[in-house]
């Protein structure tokens, strides 16, 4: 007897599909990119050609592009984002309040021009008479310009510090006072004797926020113009008023727990004055020589290179003063992460961390 052999065809295995709300939030996410490159407009990045002009841009109009000032006169220019780089050419008599700059700043050929800035870079070229708050992470740099002064940035409004983060820019890491002038170092090469009057000096840090006008700014609020800097306001080098301070090295993750805040207001409470700040990458024989010569400290994870902020205090007895803020705070005194530098060693370190060691490109 035969048999009858039937032969059905499997239907295929559906194949599976992201779920309608995750492409959904797909195009949305689409769309919206589209649409913002579609907002960005060349105009809104540039600033030129105004004359006693108020002019303000807000959180969220530059998030991160580049921007153009150049031939304007008399202005008040208020930049409260965080911007890409920045340049300023031909400007006379304005005053610019500048937020996080994450890479250069340029300023040529501007003349009586007063600014409050926060940058990576800073560079003039071709200035004269010009006066500037400054938060810079390099050393800034003059060339050909005259009449120059320089103080650090000192002045706040509310998201001033997300914008750092944005930036990519450490509250701690501060070299306004580094002034590098390639025409002084041009000069002195070619021992001219007629070229020795300086090209900047510092001015009183009590007139640096003083240099813009914040009442003329709508997108201030009286509150803002009127509370401390959102940055640390450091006092440089020269013309210290006192003669003694300790170095204070931070190892990664205080910054973000808020130590660094406290343990800077305690010792402003206290009589002491920030000096000088800095963030440096260190490689591992760095760590080792840094920690096993300055500190007590043994215990230093090995491996990849680490970001060490170190932060100089002066006053009175200082050294003893901040190992009391220290013990007196329950956080700063089990952290392992705040780490006071023996009296003994502070002023090589100082020379050594601040000074001395340059750091990696």
């Amino acid at each position: 007897m035969g048999q009858i052999l039937c032969w059905f065809r499997r239907a295929p295995t559906p194949q599976p599909q992201a779920p309608l709300l995750q492409q959904q939030q797909q195009q949305q996410a689409s769309v919206s990119q589209q649409q913002q490159k579609k907002k960005l407009r060349r105009e809104d990045f540039i600033l030129s050609n105004r004359k006693d002009a108020v002019v303000e841009r807000e959180a969220g109009t530059i998030d991160g592009q580049q921007f153009v000032i150049e031939d304007c006169t008399g202005c008040d220019v208020y930049l409260l984002d965080w911007s890409a780089t920045i340049t300023v050419d031909y400007c006379t008599d304005c005053r610019f309040l500048i937020g996080p700059v994450e890479g250069s700043i340029f300023f040529r050929n501007c003349k009586g021009c007063d600014v409050l800035v926060i940058c990576q870079q800073f560079r003039t070229r071709e200035c004269q008479d010009c006066r500037f708050g400054l938060f810079c992470t390099t050393e800034p740099i003059v060339e050909m310009s005259s009449g120059l002064e320089f103080g650090c940035f000192d002045f706040c409004y509310f998201s001033l510090r997300e914008h750092m983060s944005k930036a990519h820019l450490s509250l701690w890491d501060n070299k306004w006072y580094r002034i590098y002038d390639f025409s002084a170092t041009a000069a002195a090469a070619a021992q001219d004797e007629d070229d020795d009057k300086p090209n900047w000096t510092f001015i009183q840090q009590s007139s640096v926020r003083g240099l813009v006008d914040a009442s003329k700014c709508g997108a201030l609020s009286p509150e803002e113009a009127d509370m401390k800097s959102s940055l640390p306001v450091s006092l440089g080098t020269e013309n210290l008023p006192y003669g003694e301070s300790c170095v204070v090295l931070v190892l990664p993750g205080a910054e973000n727990e808020g130590l660094i805040d406290t343990l800077v207001e305690g010792a402003n409470k206290v009589g002491g004055v920030l000096y000088q700040t800095r963030m440096m990458i260190c490689d591992p024989p760095k760590l080792k020589e840094l920690f096993d010569r300055h500190s007590d400290v043994s215990a230093i994870q090995k491996g990849s290179k680490v970001n060490v902020i170190g932060i100089e205090i002066g006053g009175n007895s200082i050294h003893s003063t901040l190992q009391s803020v220290i013990q007196e705070d329950d956080a700063l005194r089990t952290s392992k992460l705040i780490h006071l530098v023996d009296e003994a060693k502070a002023k090589p370190l100082s020379k050594e961390f601040f000074l001395q060691w340059k750091d990696d490109i």
